[in-house]
C-alpha cells in the first residue's frame, strides 16, 4: 500500500479514537474509552509501519497533519465545534504542506 494511503488510513483511526475519547470524558461511557484506546492504538501501529519505507520527519508531518484535519471536520460533525477563518486557513495552508511534503517523493 501506498504510504500516504497508509499514513491516512492511520491518521483516521488516530481521530476516530481522539474523538471517542472527547465524548468519553464527556459523557462517561467505558465503551467509548475502550473504543478510544483501541483506535488510537491500532492507527499508531499502522502509522509506525511506514516508518520502514518514509522518512520519518515527513512521515509524522503527514500523519499527524492528517490526524488534526480530520478531527478537526469530527469535531465540527459531532460537536458543532465550527472553526473560525483563521483556524480554516491554517488547515488550507496544512493541506498544501501535506500535498508539497508528498510531491516531494
Amino acid at each position: 500500500m501506498n504510504a500516504v494511503y497508509t499514513l491516512a488510513l492511520a491518521g483516521v483511526l488516530v481521530a476516530i479514537g481522539d474523538i471517542s475519547l472527547a465524548h468519553w470524558i464527556r459523557a462517561g461511557s467505558g465503551l467509548l474509552f475502550a473504543i478510544g484506546i483501541l483506535m488510537n492504538l491500532t492507527g499508531i501501529v499502522v502509522y509506525s509501519q511506514t516508518l520502514a519505507s518514509a522518512q520519518i520527519g515527513l512521515a509524522t508531518a503527514t500523519f499527524l497533519g492528517l490526524n488534526i484535519l480530520v478531527v478537526t471536520l469530527g469535531g465540527a460533525l459531532v460537536y458543532r465545534e465550527i472553526p473560525n477563518l483563521s483556524s480554516v486557513s491554517g488547515m488550507a495552508l496544512l493541506l498544501v504542506g501535506i500535498g508539497l511534503i508528498q510531491m516531494a517523493h
